[in-house]
């Protein structure tokens, strides 16, 4: 395993979209398989299964330097997995949900992921994780979400891209507050293809 560090300040010009620049290396001309791409504070850390030649290096340096975040990606395509409100009270993450993604060599890259949801106003927050199946990658998390009421909530930044069909799994935890309070979730939004 091979990793270089880049800084999404400096290299990236200021702006960083894992996903995106995930899909950029996989359409590339580099034949090093990508491994993970990890992003901490301002550093973006792209490990590839072993050290790219010099002339990969290249080719990754100029995906750095020409990255530019997609801002126009429409909510076109995705994938809605209905919960018939499923409601949890503990405080440890809880699987509530399986969904079956197809890979993004097959239908595109994960542009973001949503959930509908809500918890009771005597919780102090709650977190939701979704990995893979196989290998328990961390495909997004986002943790001290507080609305309570129903809306739909942004994950965030996409950490992991499976490139293959896998199974994802969501997972919801209680953060605080009493226990008999509850989160309860709806849906869970996957939009894709891009």
């Amino acid at each position: 395993m091979e990793t270089y560090t880049r800084s999404v300040a400096t290299d990236f010009s200021g702006t960083f979209n894992k996903g995106q620049f995930h899909q950029e290396i996989d359409n590339s001309n580099i034949s090093i398989e990508l491994v993970t791409i990890n992003l901490k504070n301002d550093a973006v850390s792209i490990t590839f299964n072993s050290a790219l030649s010099g002339e990969e290096l290249t080719i990754l340096n100029t995906l750095i330097s020409n990255h530019t975040v997609d801002t126009s990606i429409p909510k076109t395509q995705f994938y809605t997995s209905y919960l018939n409100t499923y409601k949890i009270k503990d405080g440890t993450y809880t699987l509530i949900a399986r969904v079956d993604y197809k890979g993004s060599k097959k239908i595109g890259i994960i542009n973001y992921i949503e959930i509908l949801a809500k918890m009771d106003d005597n919780i102090d927050s709650y977190s939701v994780k979704i990995i893979e199946s196989v290998k328990s990658h961390t495909i997004v998390e986002k943790t001290d979400i507080k609305n309570t009421e129903f809306e739909n909530i942004d994950l965030g930044e996409i950490e992991y891209m499976p490139e293959d069909p896998i199974i994802l799994e969501v997972y919801v935890k209680r953060d605080g507050g009493k226990k008999k309070s509850e989160i309860s979730i709806e849906q869970v939004i996957i939009y894709y293809g891009n």
